[in-house]
């Protein structure tokens, strides 16, 4: 037999045995972690074990125009879709290698879901009108502070914006990080945080259904679609017009389901091909993963430090990001 084949065989049983043998201890920081080029090298897969509970849409009144005026613009992305199908950008939500990274780190599956479920839902209540790179400067800062004990909760938007103001003359929000809809982020954490880790689903008026629908694609519930500013105006529908959420995303489900895919992976593939035509912002990397592992990376760089303790840090929250080339100091 080949004296190679032996060693790799005794080094195979040697390895099971020690697995089956040495529990998992967590002593204050978590194991090393696998190279972060695995976030954008690994094959996208969605994220697994999220109940996938309907979301529902409060039904506005629409005119026979409009009806007729969205149907017909929907009606003309399908070739902007089927090129994004043909490029990938199906994938666009697909966060299961980052939610197996976070599960390395703790030592039961539960617990790492957890933190990947609080750092997926405060980055998707940073998104308001604002692009990938803003959203996750904004959220993991969000993160850090409310890991940190300094995030308070907050009733409304009023008293968010208050506290955001004050936390930025403070210095406790970094110059760079104001935003014209920050009591919207902050407001909508809240109520993610006093909702048991998940936003409210029963459809009332006036709800940010982008955020819900957003953090379901995240965790892996392909089956609403994040319309978003840019989708609304592809659709020929007046932004934050919520009421008329529920009929956009039916037409969008529509020409997905001509195609055999989900409206969570329609959406992104239509975002990612017709978006430069209308100014979206955030079409730089072809997923939230390559986002996420990009300012990952910069952020390391600036700070000297290793990226993966980087990552670990902002899953933690004990660390959060930006980006080193913007201005810090500009005001979006």
């Amino acid at each position: 037999m080949d004296p190679l084949k032996i060693v790799r065989s005794v080094d195979d049983l040697a390895s099971r045995l020690a697995t089956q043998s040495a529990p998992k201890v967590f002593i204050g920081t978590p194991p090393p972690m696998r190279p972060l080029s695995m976030l954008s090298d690994a094959v996208p897969h969605p994220a697994v074990g999220f109940e996938p509970i309907p979301l529902s849409r409060h039904a506005g009144e629409i005119t026979p125009y409009e009806r007729r005026k969205y149907r017909l613009a929907t009606e003309s992305l399908a070739e902007p879709l089927d090129r994004g199908l043909e490029m990938g950008y199906a994938s666009w939500h697909n966060t299961g290698p980052l939610q197996d990274y976070v599960r390395g780190m703790f030592p039961t599956v539960e617990q790492g879901d957890q933190r990947f479920r609080e750092l997926m839902g405060i980055t998707s209540a940073a998104s308001h009108g604002t692009g990938v790179p803003k959203e996750l400067q904004k959220g993991t800062l969000y993160h850090h502070l409310l890991r940190q004990g300094d995030l308070p909760k907050f009733r409304n938007i009023r008293t968010a914006t208050s506290w955001a103001q004050k936390a930025r003359d403070e210095g406790l929000i970094p110059e760079g990080y104001g935003h014209s809809m920050q009591g919207n982020d902050l407001l909508a954490i809240s109520k993610f945080w006093d909702g048991g880790l998940g936003f409210p689903r029963e459809g009332k008026s006036g709800e940010a259904y982008k955020i819900a629908s957003y953090f379901a694609n995240k965790m892996g519930d392909l089956s609403p679609a994040t319309l978003d500013t840019w989708m609304y105006r592809m659709q020929k529908a007046e932004p934050g017009r919520t009421q008329h959420y529920g009929h956009l995303e039916d037409l969008l489900r529509r020409l997905a389901a001509e195609r055999g895919v989900q409206p969570g992976q329609a959406q992104p593939a239509v975002w990612m091909t017709r978006g430069g035509e209308i100014g979206v912002d955030s079409l730089d990397q072809p997923s939230f993963m390559h986002y996420l592992e990009e300012m990952t990376r910069k952020r390391a760089a600036e700070l000297g430090e290793h990226p993966e303790n980087v990552l670990r840090d902002v899953i933690l929250g004990n660390q959060y990001l930006y980006r080193p080339d913007e201005q810090m100091q500009t005001q979006v």
